[in-house]
């Protein structure tokens, strides 16, 4: 079962340094934590010598800047996996602080993730109508 994603907000940064740390450090994690949810997604192992080599196999679109650092990503296919909450907690403490992805689901429900330099923080966006109708 797939559900239907947008990126609406992805401001973040993983410098280069940090982007060879991200890639050892999700190997660490172990090939299931990641796999889970992605049936027929990529096993990580050694032939991926790039984070974002093994997140654009993942459906993940990254932008670099002219140091190579990852300064944007987006969804290259809509459906979100189960596990994406793993994969941005592992890169957290690899992200810097302040950055911020944010979505929209099929259903309307609106999330994000925000990064402090260490962890992540998930958030759920409440909607608040100023009409008395409401």
């Amino acid at each position: 079962m797939s559900y239907s994603v947008d990126v609406e907000v992805s401001n973040f940064r993983i410098s280069a340094e940090n982007r060879r740390k991200g890639l050892a450090a999700l190997r660490a994690v172990g090939q299931q934590a990641l796999r889970t949810g992605w049936s027929n997604g990529p096993i990580l192992d050694d032939s991926y010598k790039r984070l974002e080599q093994y997140l654009e196999d993942c459906y993940w679109a990254v932008e670099l800047d002219e140091e190579d650092a990852i300064v944007e990503m987006f969804r290259e296919h809509e459906t979100l996996a189960e596990n994406e909450e793993v994969l941005f907690a592992t890169l957290a403490p690899f992200i810097d602080a302040g950055a911020v992805i944010a979505f929209c689901g099929e259903d309307g429900n609106r999330w994000r993730y925000t990064f402090d330099g260490a962890n992540i923080v998930k958030g759920k966006a409440r909607v608040e109508w100023d009409d008395e109708d409401g």
